[in-house]
C-alpha cells in the first residue's frame, strides 16, 4: 500500500525499494514485478521493465495486463513481432480487454501497416469502451479512408 502511495506521489525510487522488499518477502507474488515494470517503462528503462514483466508473466501467466504491458515495452523497443505476440496473448486471455485491443490496433496501424486488422481492433475497442473515444473515432475514419484509397489504387 505504501509503495502504491509512493507512486501516486511521484516518488518512484521509494516505490521501487518498497516493491523490491515486497518481492523478497513474497517471491511468488507477481504484483511487485508488474509495478516495477510499469515504473521502469515510464522512466524509459525498457530492458529493466522487460525483465520485471517477464518474471511477472512466469508468476501470473493468466494475467492479461502483464502481456499488454510487455507489448508496450516491446513496441517501444522496436520489437514489433514480440509486441504483437504479447498483445495477442493478452487478448487470448481476455478478449474484451480494451487497452490491449487499442494497443494492438495502434501497432497494426502505425508500425506494421496491417490496416484491416487495425480497423478491426479499433472498432472492438470502441465497442468495449462504449464508443466515446473521439480520437479513436478519427483513427477509424482515417484507416477506412486509407483502405478505400488502397483498394482504388489496386484496381
Amino acid at each position: 500500500q505504501r509503495a502504491v502511495s509512493a507512486i501516486k506521489s511521484g516518488k518512484d525510487e521509494e516505490a521501487l525499494k518498497l516493491f523490491d522488499a515486497t518481492a523478497k518477502a513474497h517471491p511468488d507474488f507477481a504484483a511487485p514485478y508488474i509495478n516495477v515494470g510499469l515504473i521502469e517503462t515510464r522512466r524509459g528503462n525498457l530492458q529493466t521493465a522487460e525483465t520485471a514483466l517477464q518474471h511477472a508473466a512466469t508468476l501470473a501467466p493468466q494475467q492479461p495486463e502483464v502481456y499488454n504491458e510487455l507489448g508496450i515495452v516491446y513496441r517501444r523497443m522496436g520489437r514489433f513481432g514480440d509486441a504483437e505476440t504479447a498483445y495477442l496473448k493478452a487478448l487470448q486471455l481476455a478478449p474484451d480487454y480494451a487497452n490491449a485491443q487499442l494497443n494492438i490496433g495502434i501497432l497494426y496501424d502505425l508500425y506494421l501497416n496491417k490496416l484491416s486488422a487495425a480497423l478491426d481492433h479499433y472498432q472492438r475497442y470502441q465497442n468495449i469502451s462504449g464508443g466515446d473515444n473521439k480520437l479513436v473515432k478519427n483513427w477509424i475514419i482515417d484507416v477506412k479512408q486509407r483502405l478505400a484509397k488502397d483498394m482504388g489504387a489496386s484496381k
